[in-house]
Parts: structure tokens; C-alpha cells; sequence
């Protein structure tokens, strides 16, 4: 199956990257706003994240009681491993799998597959 790599990243399913033409960082970090009974836990698994992304991102947050209204960055920016872009790939060093499905001519694309995603 062949994908098109045309469109904004935010027009991308979460976790779907478009490769950049310069460069090799993909996605963007972000940030978001902690609801009253969200703990940090529950913000890092709705974005596909683990325990160590988040506490290293977000060092002065409370794990279980960041409070209502709280800035919580979102660390979403990757760099994958300098390899051929091909398949699967898998990075041991951030606990990452990426996969770079065949695109159209001249497009570029790579999905994280390290989390369960959500659409």
C-alpha cells in the first residue's frame, strides 16, 4: 500500500510523521493543560508516551497531582536512527519501533509504532 505524504503534519494521524526534506527531527513538542483529576500518568498515555518522557520533560510536575490548569509539555519531537528508511525499524537506545511505509514518488512518510495510537 502506498501512502501520499502531502498535507500539514497536523493534518496527520497522531503518530503518522511526514519526513522532513532537511534534517532528520520529526514531529513537535507540545504543550497542554492538566485537568482537575489528570495525573501526569494519564496525560502520558493519552499521547503515547512513557513514564520517563514525561517525568524528564516535565521534572518540577507532580506525577500524581500536577493541578488544574497546569502547563505539562508534551515531548513529541523524535529523531530516528540514522538507518536506511525502509520497514520496520527499531531504535534500543529511546525504546522506539518506526515504520516507513512505500509512498508515492517523492513523498516521505514514518509512523511511530512504540505505542498503541489513538485516531
Amino acid at each position: 500500500m502506498a501512502v501520499a505524504a502531502a498535507g500539514a503534519p497536523d493534518d496527520w494521524p497522531k503518530g503518522h510523521y511526514p519526513l522532513p526534506e532537511r534534517g532528520d527531527l520529526i514531529g513537535q513538542d507540545d504543550t497542554v493543560e492538566a485537568g482537575a483529576e489528570e495525573t501526569l500518568l494519564d496525560l502520558a498515555r493519552e499521547h503515547n508516551l512513557g513514564y520517563e518522557e514525561i517525568r524528564r520533560a516535565n521534572p518540577d510536575v507532580s506525577v500524581w497531582m500536577p493541578g488544574e490548569g497546569t502547563e505539562v509539555v508534551i515531548p513529541a519531537q523524535r529523531l530516528p536512527p540514522p538507518v536506511p528508511r525502509e520497514g520496520i525499524v527499531i531504535n534500543l537506545a529511546e525504546l522506539r519501533r518506526y515504520y516507513y511505509p512505500e509512498v508515492e514518488e517523492g513523498g516521505t512518510a514514518c509512523r511511530d509504532l512504540s505505542h498503541r495510537h489513538r485516531s
